[in-house]
């Protein structure tokens, strides 16, 4: 994820005192999942005299790409002359009520 980091300016020309988040631009994050706010990002700044400024937002990554499936070829089964035969399927999931 990258975002453009704020630039701080203070209009006496104090030095300042810059506090950065622990992730940068550039940085890998993970999924955010439905519910969550995700990753906090936040800038401080404090003048010579103590006043604070504070830049914050939040970093949501959401996947909105669905999965692939490929399907095998269609099956074919021929069965001897006479002879009927049966086609079942089972499922791992369980039923609950």
């Amino acid at each position: 994820i990258k975002w453009k980091q704020p630039t701080v300016f203070d209009n006496h020309n104090d030095t300042l005192n810059v506090t950065y988040p622990t992730a940068s631009p550039g940085d890998l994050f993970n999924i955010t999942l439905p519910g969550e706010l995700g990753y906090l990002i936040e800038y401080n700044a404090t003048d010579g005299v103590g006043l604070l400024s504070r830049c914050a937002f939040y970093v949501r990554v959401r996947d909105v790409t669905p999965p692939n499936i490929t399907c095998p070829a269609a099956l074919v089964v021929s069965t001897t002359a006479g002879l009927n035969g049966h086609l079942f399927a089972t499922d791992d999931a369980q039923l609950h009520a």
